[in-house]
């Protein structure tokens, strides 16, 4: 990017930078325009995107000849690129889920370690096959018809009232 003059660009600025000619724009310098005419870039829109106070990306449009760039078009590319990185982000939240769930999946897989899920209002909603077998109940039987009361060990009782975990 620093080739081409974009480190400018990169700041906490979120405005997009438009250029109509490269070789007419005082702010590049002679390099720049020999770099930017080299591979054909005749005018650009830039779109830094900065997040949380941080640059994160920036999405560049070129056309090969000087040209004027509508604010539609221009808007074009801000929209283009905000999307692609809501885009971005998603794929990168999915990603995340994903590896959690995995590791969610190998955790209730264990065969020595009981694995109970159940609601706010103490309605158990799942269970692995170790803690059924722990208990002495079937999945189905644990879900449907069993309390979590009547899995709460008496000592543990009062706490478990007050929503403390056992000692």
């Amino acid at each position: 990017m620093s080739d081409f003059g974009l480190t400018r660009t990169t700041g906490l600025d979120v405005d997009p930078v438009v250029v109509t000619d490269v070789m007419a724009d005082p702010t590049l310098t002679d390099d720049e325009k020999a770099r930017y005419t080299g591979v054909g870039i005749g005018a650009w829109v830039g779109v830094p995107l900065v997040k949380g106070g941080h640059f994160v990306a920036a999405l560049g449009v070129h056309h090969r000849t000087p040209r004027e760039w509508t604010a539609h078009e221009v808007a074009f590319v801000e929209e283009t690129a905000e999307r692609t990185w809501a885009a971005v982000e998603r794929a990168s939240a999915e990603d995340a889920l994903r590896e959690s769930e995995e590791h969610l999946q190998k955790a209730i897989s264990i065969e020595t370690v009981g694995v109970l899920f159940f609601d706010l209002g103490g309605q158990m909603t799942d269970s692995n096959e170790a803690f059924a077998r722990m208990t002495g109940y079937g999945r189905a039987e644990l879900l449907d018809s069993v309390s979590w009361e009547a899995l709460t060990p008496p000592e543990f009782e009062a706490a478990a009232a007050r929503g403390e975990t056992a000692p």
